[in-house]
């Protein structure tokens, strides 16, 4: 073949070659995406490590084909290079942890990298429940909840237990919150969390306790969706990889649900307020007790509710009805929760200064307050019984007749007394009477002015609800859920309405009390949620009462009306001050 010939083929292979040379550098002979576990045995509810590896690098995997089987719990990825006979050689490493949602045979199926896939992996997976020496699946998990027919509000206590045995060294641990499917509920932390320690069948284990209280709003079918217990478990397993036998495995257990059964308030139940309580008690302090009373003196009283199985939000005021000669200046309630494992006990504190404008005997009259024993499964009433208070003292009323001596002798009723009388001077408590009683008519007059003054401003911007507020975007999902005539929604929206408000407390009971015009649709809606079901409830009396009530321009709004308007401010002084 001629020299020019030659010449002219090579020139012509060289781009082939170039290509042929890139197509084996990026496409070796044999690149393959190899899956494979870690460890010897796995079980369901315990983590394990699945590997990917890759001679080509690929892209990043798709990995919701194992969402079907398995939770991922996280990914890593790791990249080594090594030279190999004067030729560089890279590897990628995908870790993925697992966990199995059951146990079983379960095909771990072929995971896309970029253009490549992973060949298909079969593998068993061994129940939760452990032999005797591995302890680390010895965790147990014990969810109870009592009672599990409840009244409607009535305290529900779930208790959750975890058992760790006592070789098991437990890095991390976290419990889910509890969450109800089917209805409304109210669900507190009862207490703080507990630890101790217990032998159980010759295992030395610790106990690991927390306590909730749920509190039903609705009757009906109510289930307590299983509660997840997730922590981080040391293990001592010595492996090739990890010399020293140091690793950490996650533990996830679940619990069952459980259903309950939630009554309607009883027929037998004849009270206002629905208080289901496991004990109740009304207690009546005086600041000065078997003190004579001295009228138009202040004397301080202390009512306290104490109801376990309630927080102090379910707790009624405790109306009293005052004769007309007693005048009360009541003070904010005192609220407040203490939670133990047993539950939930609510107190509600009413402090009140009462001054008595009256001599001889005042009757203070009976104060009771129904309520539910759930141990007993009947009504029951708490009663501070009708009490007679001696009163004495006081200013007493000026006298015109002037004091006469004692050994004069009285005049006859015929006779007449030539010559004028000089009538005595007025005694110095007269003075006094008249000058307290202008300084009363000019207070009583300044007072007057300016209560004319505010309502003559009431209702103004001050007092008004900005259009863009948290507390008007609620206002409208109040009237559109009672439109509606969804009693539940309508019952919430009216919760948060009253938070934004700053309504306390913020329940069906403190909104009527702040704004005595809802009362009767509140109390329609009480109802029907309680007794009747939210079902036949129909909103419309409420949406119109509460468009006037929070709408109307020129009403005050959100105004304390417990504390009697015809009264004024009192002041005591550090002498006379009951506390």
């Amino acid at each position: 073949m001629p020299i020019g010939v030659r010449r002219g083929l090579r020139r012509a292979a060289r781009p082939f070659a170039a290509l042929l040379l890139a197509w084996t550098v990026t496409n070796p002979a044999r690149a393959e995406i190899t899956a494979a576990v870690e460890g010897e045995e796995i079980r369901a509810g315990q983590s394990f490590v699945l590997s990917f590896q890759s001679d080509t690098g690929g892209g990043r995997p798709d990995l919701s084909p194992l969402q079907r089987d398995f939770e991922v719990l996280g990914t890593a990825r790791r990249t080594n290079i090594s030279i190999e006979n004067g030729r560089a050689m890279r590897t990628t490493l995908w870790q993925v942890k697992l966990i199995p949602r059951h146990a079983g045979s379960v095909t771990i199926p072929s995971i896309e990298f970029g253009a490549e896939r992973s060949q298909p992996l079969t593998i068993a997976i061994a129940p939760a429940t452990g032999g005797p020496d591995d302890a680390g699946n010895r965790l147990r998990l014990e969810v109870t909840a009592t009672p599990q027919a409840p009244y409607v509000q009535q305290q529900v206590l779930l208790t959750v237990r975890l058992f760790v045995p006592q070789e098991v060294d437990l890095v991390e641990s976290s419990f889910g919150d509890p969450r109800v499917d089917g209805g409304d509920a109210l669900i507190t932390a009862a207490g703080k969390v507990r630890e101790r320690q217990r032998t159980e069948r010759g295992v030395r284990e610790r106990m690991i306790e927390r306590t909730y209280a749920i509190f039903p709003q609705t009757h009906g079918e109510l289930v307590i969706e299983p509660l997840t217990f997730e922590g981080q478990v040391f293990e001592s397993q010595a492996t090739f990889d990890n010399p020293f036998g140091q690793s950490i495995r996650t533990r996830r257990l679940q619990s069952e649900p459980i259903p309950l059964r939630v009554r309607p308030v009883p027929r037998e139940f004849k009270g206002r307020h629905w208080l289901p309580a496991q004990s109740l008690t009304l207690v009546e302090n005086w600041s000065e007790e078997n003190a004579t009373l001295k009228a138009g003196e202040p004397i301080a009283r202390s009512l306290t509710l104490l109801a376990k199985g309630l927080t102090a939000g379910q707790l009624p005021e405790i109306a009293v009805a005052m004769p007309e000669v007693v005048k009360s200046y009541p003070e904010a309630p005192v609220l407040d929760d203490h939670g133990r494992s047993e539950g939930i006990t609510g107190l509600r504190m009413e402090k009140q200064t009462l001054i008595i404008n009256a001599n001889g005997a005042v009757t203070l009259p009976e104060i009771r307050i129904p309520w539910w024993n759930t141990g007993t499964d009947r009504p029951e009433v708490a009663v501070i019984a009708a009490q007679t208070l001696q009163v004495v003292g006081g200013i007493p009323a000026p006298r015109e007749t002037p004091p006469t001596p004692a050994a004069a002798p009285a005049p006859a009723p015929a006779a007449t007394t030539p010559g004028p009388r000089t009538p005595p001077a007025p005694p110095f408590w007269r003075h006094l009477a008249i000058l307290l009683a202008s300084g009363w008519a000019l207070t009583s007059l300044a007072w007057w002015r300016s209560r004319a003054h505010a309502a003559r401003h009431a209702g103004g911007p001050s007092d008004s609800v900005p259009p863009g507020s948290e507390a008007a975007r609620i206002a409208d999902q109040v009237l559109a859920y009672a439109r509606n005539d969804d009693a539940v929604r309508t019952r919430q929206a009216l919760q948060r309405w009253a938070s934004a408000r700053t309504i306390n407390p913020a329940t069906l009971d403190g909104i009527a009390r702040r704004h005595p015009d809802l009362a009767p649709a509140l109390q329609e809606l009480d109802r029907c949620l309680y007794a009747g079901g939210p079902a036949g409830w129909s909103g419309a009396e409420l949406a119109t009462a509460f468009a006037i009530s929070h709408r109307s321009p020129g009403v005050a709004r959100d105004r304390p009306t417990t504390q009697p308007t015809a009264l004024a401010p009192l002041y005591l002084s550090s002498e006379t001050d009951p506390r």
